[in-house]
């Protein structure tokens, strides 16, 4: 790993909006890069396309690498020389996957698709059935989205593969509209939020001696659905594999913004040069159970 400076960007995204969403998208780019250190910018879940419990979540849904929105940021990550993660919700051979994908200056670099889907998401999608890495000029890095982030086991398979880096991509709803929600009610649910979300990965990023990159989804995705609750809260941060707080976003409202941080190669190899390095006195032999079935 060299080090890099990140760019952790939280967004609006409405579905079936998706070419504003991808010219917001290409906006958000351009302000991040203005800051010429930047590497590698990452997205919430399903940012393209958007993120709501119903049929919309899916209605534009597009190939990956060969849809419009890939070749598009394709473009725009080779104009600004640039590594872009981003969301969208795919559709292959007439299946739907929750899928997030890297590109940058060299074109499409891979996707990862939504292993274990949350809630309402099983009506919409399936599965994914494997979990990638990918080596980027600067780390070696994975993708674990959303509820994903939920199964340690995700997390460890990454490390395994020699991940230095794990993106993390939300699209975390409350249970409020944005608009019936107060501002002391939205700054303690951005609160509660970033409080969960904190002990879960610095978990993750210490167990595995990783960074870990957060992004999520912020304002309300499907205006026009009034039954179902489509406020995204936003949240973004960046944890070293000491399991401490880089950087992490300001916002006490549901607004975007952009988060910056520089990731140390250094720290990666002093933490795994510790003698108590749990990927090095981890003993599998005994794990086998982790690989059974829950019934």
């Amino acid at each position: 790993m060299k080090d890099f400076k990140i760019a952790i960007i939280q967004h609006e995204s409405v579905v079936m909006e998706k070419e504003n969403s991808l010219k917001k998208i290409i906006n958000l780019v351009n302000e991040a890069v203005k800051d010429k250190d930047v590497k590698l910018i990452l997205m919430p879940e399903l940012n393209i396309t958007g993120h709501v419990g119903h049929s919309d979540i899916i209605s534009q849904a597009e190939e990956v690498p060969n849809g419009n929105a890939v070749k598009t940021l394709e473009k725009t990550a080779a104009e600004k020389n640039v590594y872009i993660c981003a969301g969208i919700a795919e559709i292959d051979n007439g299946v739907h996957y929750n899928t997030q994908f890297i590109v940058g200056p060299e074109g499409y670099v891979g996707k990862q698709r939504k292993i274990h889907l949350s809630g309402d998401e099983y009506f919409y999608f399936r599965g994914g059935s494997q979990i990638n890495v990918f080596q980027l000029p600067f780390a070696k890095v994975g993708m674990i989205i959303c509820y994903d982030n939920m199964h340690p086991e995700m997390a460890r398979v990454m490390a395994l593969k020699g991940v230095e880096v794990i993106l993390a991509p939300h699209a975390s709803r409350a249970l409020n509209k944005e608009n019936s929600m107060t501002e002391e009610e939205i700054k303690n649910t951005i609160k509660m939020y970033k409080e969960g979300w904190n002990i879960l990965q610095r978990a993750r990023a210490g167990d595995n001696n990783v960074y870990v990159a957060l992004t999520n989804m912020c304002g309300i995705s499907a205006p026009h659905i009034d039954s179902l609750p489509s406020t995204h809260i936003g949240g973004c941060m960046l944890i070293d594999p000491y399991a401490q707080i880089v950087a992490e976003s300001k916002s006490e409202s549901i607004k975007d913004e952009i988060v910056y941080a520089i990731l140390s190669s250094e720290i990666i190899k002093m933490r795994h040069k510790e003698e108590c390095n749990p990927l090095r006195t981890r003993k599998p032999e005994v794990f086998y159970e982790i690989s059974k079935r829950t019934e």
